[in-house]
């Protein structure tokens, strides 16, 4: 169950990958303590491993633009409903979904305005919509971001401020994994990145963080991703709940 690591699909196989895919699995399970039951949307699924973790309790749909992401997570993560679909344009009735979970999508996108008024169309009016976005200020403090395919990354003001227009309840955490973040290593790597990042060739920028993580600790489990609402600028990851979607 392998493919190659671009920086933008988390597939199961490669050991460096373990811990990224840890930190999204702890994402799916901060979506399934606010969304119980009920029907769920995984907006963005990639190789579906998020998908199929939602499974059960929840009827889920998990949709993404890469038709071969799709074929991949039919084989190897069967449970949810699988179909093509664009962010920006949702092939869904109004507010038939009970929540929806975004992961590390908004940053890939043209028009975040049109994928943000689907989600708050498609979602009932006592839906939950979770969303996760690297934080800017810890990811791509200086110009061009770690990740290629990145259009825009947000500070927390940013998010905050986007999100209101279309929520009008919406509350940022921030996500860790704080052995990580308070290791000499990582604290290193932080002051060489302004120097590093802009020459390092494309293959070696996507795998510099997996490379450092395993380097620490490979084996991480869920417990040790913490998710808070205190200093969340600090935070690596940002996640918005976000509810009572704007018609």
């Amino acid at each position: 169950m392998t493919q190659p690591f671009t920086g933008v699909r988390l597939v199961p196989g490669e050991a460096i990958l373990r811990p990224l895919r840890v930190e999204a699995l702890a994402r799916y399970r901060f979506f399934a303590a606010r969304v119980p039951t009920g029907r769920v949307l995984d907006l963005g699924c990639g190789a579906g491993e998020g998908a199929a973790a939602l499974a059960g309790e929840r009827r889920v749909l998990a949709v993404d633009a890469d038709v071969g992401a799709l074929a991949f997570a039919r084989r190897y993560f069967p449970g949810p409903a699988y179909a093509a679909m664009d962010a920006e344009q949702l092939a869904l009735a109004d507010a038939c979904l009970d929540g929806v979970i975004s992961v590390e999508v908004i940053e890939h996108l043209a028009h975040p305005e049109r994928y943000l008024a689907e989600v708050g169309r498609v979602l009932k009016a006592e839906g939950v919509f979770v969303l996760t976005t690297p934080n800017r200020l810890r990811s791509s403090p200086t110009p061009g971001a770690c990740w290629p395919e990145h259009r825009r990354e947000y500070r927390p003001a940013e998010l905050a401020t986007l999100l209101a227009r279309y929520f009008a309840r919406v509350e940022l955490w921030g996500q860790a994994v704080p052995l990580y973040e308070r290791h000499p290593l990582r604290r290193v790597v932080r002051l060489l990145a302004p120097v590093v990042k802009p020459i390092l060739p494309r293959p070696l920028r996507v795998r510099a963080l997996p490379l450092v993580q395993a380097t620490i600790r490979a084996d991480i489990n869920l417990e040790d991703v913490v998710f808070q609402r205190e200093q969340v600028a600090e935070q690596p990851t940002l996640v918005a709940v976000c509810r009572e979607p704007r018609r």
